[in-house]
This record gives structure tokens, sequence and C-alpha cells, in this order.
């Protein structure tokens, strides 16, 4: 009987060992689709948007090559005084300008398309994590006549959060209100800030019919 009840109490140990193995294996694999799911969400976001990014982008560049030219031009003139430090200056400061602009704009592609899974709390300015969502759907909103209206931030305003997957939860409430508001006469978007102290309240509003109760 003794020798029955071990053994019994082995078997049932093992059917146990083996269950929860295979249930640690199905969580894994559970966690590593939900982990490719928001991979290709954030993908699919940035495809949607190319259109929008390449107008961001070819902008600045036009700028960029209008100044150049004009340098070059002035440079060739070999009139007196026609390249002046002054128009040197003013020149290169818009192109410094529009080429950090560019730079900005890719380092929101970046941001928001790598796989932050693995990524740390860290503190980050609130004014950093919208302009670097916002570089996404500014064209996009533009061109489809919906005014975006954003709060002046406070430089203290400052998050403790992984800024990708902030930016990523403001991205998809910005295409929300858009998707709300698209067809309607009167279009807006409007972030919100309240600050609570310890706590930012951050709130997305449109101009949309609501959400259903």
């Amino acid at each position: 009987a003794c020798a029955l009840a071990q053994g019994n109490l082995f078997l049932s140990f093992t059917v146990r060992t083996i269950g929860e193995s295979r249930l640690r294996e199905a969580e894994s694999r559970v966690k590593a689709q939900q982990k490719a799911l928001v991979q290709s969400a954030k993908m699919s976001a940035l495809g949607l948007m190319a259109s929008g990014i390449a107008h961001e982008i070819n902008n600045p560049l036009a700028i960029i090559c209008t100044k150049a030219g004009i340098l070059k031009e002035l440079a060739d003139s070999q009139q007196p005084g026609a390249l002046s430090p002054r128009v040197v200056s003013e020149a290169a400061g818009k192109i410094e300008h529009t080429a950090l602009r560019i730079a900005r704009i890719i380092k929101s592609m970046r941001t928001l398309g790598r796989d932050n899974h693995n990524d740390q709390f860290v503190p980050e300015e609130l004014r950093s994590i919208i302009e670097d969502t916002v570089v996404f759907c500014r064209a996009k909103f533009a061109n489809n006549g919906v005014e975006l209206q954003l709060p002046s931030f406070a430089t203290e305003q400052v998050l403790d959060c992984v800024p990708s997957q902030v930016a990523q939860v403001f991205l998809n409430l910005l295409m929300n209100s858009f998707d709300a508001v698209r067809e309607l006469e009167e279009r807006w978007i409007r972030f919100e800030v309240v600050d609570l102290g310890s706590e930012l309240e951050i709130s997305v509003t449109d101009s949309g019919r609501g959400i259903p109760p």
C-alpha cells in the first residue's frame, strides 16, 4: 500500500511538473505573439503615415537645397559684397535649423519603430514625447483640414516612463480622433495637460460625436 501510494504521489508530481512546464511554454508563446503584434501594429501605423512623413522631410530638404543654391550663385557671381558675412550667416542658420528638423523626424521614426519591450523607465519631458509623436501626423491633419491644438508646456512636466510606449499611445489616440472627425464640418483635435502635482493628467479631445456609453 505504501509503495502504491508513493508511486501515485510520484506520478501526480510528474504530471503536475509536466503541466506547469507546458503552461510556462504556452505563456511564453503568448507573450512572444503579443510582442510581435505590437511591433507589427507600429510598423503598420508608420506605413499608413509614410506619405505625411515624406512630406515632413521633403519640405526642409527643399529649403536646404534652395539656400545652398543661393549661396552657390552668390559665390559664382563674383560681385563685390554679394557674399557678405551676414548673408552667409543667415543662410547657414536656416540650413542648420532645417537639418535639425529632419534629424528630429528621423529620431522620432527610430524611437517609435524600435522594439521597446525591454526598455527601462526614464525621466522624459512631456513636450518632447508629444512633439516626437505629432511629427508623424501633422502633415496628414493639415492636408485634411484638421486643426491640431497643443498646450503650452512647462519645462518641469517630466514623465517617468518608456517614452516610445507613451508616444505609441498618443499616436493611437490621435489617429482615432482623426478617424472620428475627418468627415465632419468642424475638425479639430486638442491635447490637454493638467498638472496634479505628483501626476500629469493628459487627455486627447476632438470635435467628433463622442464615444457611445
